[in-house]
């Protein structure tokens, strides 16, 4: 868990990225309940750079 979202987001905004890479945490929540995909569809309703989307595809 991100104890200071604020003081998290400050360095990669001041440098002109307006999205994160996903911290190990969020990556172990995504495939504990992501699958193989198997042709299964996915949707992607965030506005992000992709950082979930592309893993779900290469399932």
């Amino acid at each position: 868990m991100i104890e200071n979202p604020t003081a998290y987001w400050e360095d990669p905004w001041a440098a002109g990225r307006r999205y994160r890479q996903l911290i190990d945490s969020e990556t172990a929540v995504r495939d504990r309940h992501t699958g193989p995909g198997g042709g299964r569809l996915a949707l992607d309703i965030s506005r992000g750079d992709g950082a979930l989307a592309r893993p779900l595809a290469d399932r």
